[in-house]
């Protein structure tokens, strides 16, 4: 189960840092971690740092199993940040930044992504 879920995962993240440089994004970390969390992606939109988390689910959301973006919890909302927070100490340069959440639906057929940019939940 472990196996397919990282798989499933990966996947998902490699589609997001597809998409996102083909809209022009410029991937600076892929999984970065800390003792505060992890951070799925960090890219440049110009001169923005965007934090990304990327959930990947296997089924098209059908309000069944819940939407991607509902995994983002509290819990993982504050790690998240906690992570960022630590990021910019690092690289005082991140500072002006936002938080994006990437959904991927992968099954048959074409991958659907859908990019949230702009989260509220982060760096508060």
């Amino acid at each position: 189960m472990t196996d397919t879920k990282n798989y499933i995962g990966a996947t998902g993240e490699a589609l997001a840092c597809q998409y996102l440089t083909g809209i022009g994004y410029k991937i600076t970390e892929r999984n970065f971690r800390c003792k505060e969390g992890e951070i799925d992606i960090i890219a440049k939109d110009g001169n923005v740092t965007v934090f990304i988390e990327v959930k990947t689910r296997s089924y098209r959301y059908d309000g069944k199993f819940g939407s991607a973006r509902s995994a983002v919890t509290l819990a993982k909302q504050k790690k998240f940040t906690s992570a960022a927070q630590a990021y910019i100490k690092l690289f005082p340069e991140a500072a002006k930044c936002r938080t994006d959440v990437i959904e991927v639906y992968i099954n048959s057929g074409k991958p659907i992504i859908n990019h949230l940019k702009s989260c509220r939940f982060a760096l508060r």
